[in-house]
């Protein structure tokens, strides 16, 4: 069970670190589109 709970924090991590990523993207402004 331990490593299901280290998997879980570490999935909670990525999704909140890309979410914060995809807001500094977006803020940025887009040349392509």
């Amino acid at each position: 069970m331990r490593g299901l709970l280290i998997a879980l924090v570490l999935g909670v991590a990525a999704y909140v670190g890309f979410k914060k990523y995809q807001n500094k993207v977006n803020e940025m402004p887009n040349i392509e589109y």
